[in-house]
């Protein structure tokens, strides 16, 4: 997968068009963590992310000089 059809794929999603996709969070020692189902997982592990607080949602998504 590359960058350009993952940007895609996030805006299909933001804008609702794949439906929902539901995990759940759990403890990981100090950390809460989730599960990214593979549907909509990114190609890589080793990826950077960012993640942006909006009101009750999180935002995630790569971090600048990933691609």
């Amino acid at each position: 997968m590359n960058w350009e059809s993952l940007t895609e794929g996030l805006e299909l999603i933001a804008l609702g068009m794949l439906g929902s996709v539901t995990t759940k969070a759990f403890r990981s020692g100090n950390f809460q963590a989730i599960q990214i189902p593979p549907e909509i997982a990114y190609g890589r592990a080793d990826i950077n992310l960012d993640i942006q607080r909006i009101g009750d949602e999180l935002r995630i998504r790569p971090a600048r000089g990933n691609y």
